[in-house]
């Protein structure tokens, strides 16, 4: 289970995140909505370190996360970034193995094996070896998705990962998310597609005046 307790985040003058607590289960996949600049990429960077809170917990399996320990904890974190965050030199087998050989110390032979198989169950084994340059925008999300998921995570969190993409696409990305998280994953999706949220999440939550609500 992750676990925020009293979260407090200020950015500039404006309290973006007021003393936020919320439990979050695994087998369960949480959209967070709600309007622009009011926290919800934050939320993402305080639980994943990029940006910590100011104040409060982030507890993982009772163990609290901190600046000290995150390096030991962070490959149990994927994080899909809105913008792919792809190696551009790399191909899309390079892509997907780099948190495998980097990260876990995998050989480059298990990493790649491992890599391919997933590739394979996004359907992008004919991509395998091209540059991730020559990649369309959903392709490129598939990529970013399975350099995640290889990696077995415990979070998965994902920020707008549907923002490039066509209405086609968007329906691929939710059918493969949904067909991934394991009943001992935790995925933390941020929208701002109310479809979207509709198609993969198992509960719907808002971000609102620094709070998460329940909507579904």
């Amino acid at each position: 289970m992750l676990k925020l307790k009293n979260i407090i985040k200020t950015i500039g003058n404006k309290k973006i995140i007021d003393n936020l607590s919320y439990d979050f289960y695994p087998g369960e996949i949480y959209a967070i909505t709600g309007a622009s600049g009011g926290g919800k990429s934050t939320l993402l960077k305080i639980i994943n370190f990029l940006s910590p809170a100011d104040s409060g917990q982030v507890i993982l399996d009772d163990q609290e996360l901190t600046l000290k320990n995150i390096n030991v904890y962070r490959p149990q974190i994927g994080m899909v970034f809105q913008n792919f965050n792809l190696f551009q030199n790399m191909t899309v087998l390079e892509n997907v193995a780099s948190g495998l050989i980097y990260a876990l110390k995998f050989s480059k032979k298990e990493a790649f094996e491992l890599a391919t198989s997933y590739i394979k169950k996004l359907k992008l084994e004919h991509k395998l070896y091209d540059n991730i340059s020559n990649l369309s925008g959903g392709e490129k999300q598939r990529v970013a998705i399975a350099r995640s998921l290889v990696m077995k995570p415990k979070i998965l969190l994902c920020d707008e990962p549907t923002s490039a993409l066509d209405p086609n696409n968007v329906s691929s990305v939710a059918g493969l998310l949904k067909g991934f998280i394991t009943h001992d994953m935790i995925a933390i999706i941020v929208t701002h597609e109310t479809i979207f949220a509709g198609m993969v999440a198992t509960k719907i939550l808002k971000m609102e005046n620094g709070h998460l609500n329940g909507i579904e």
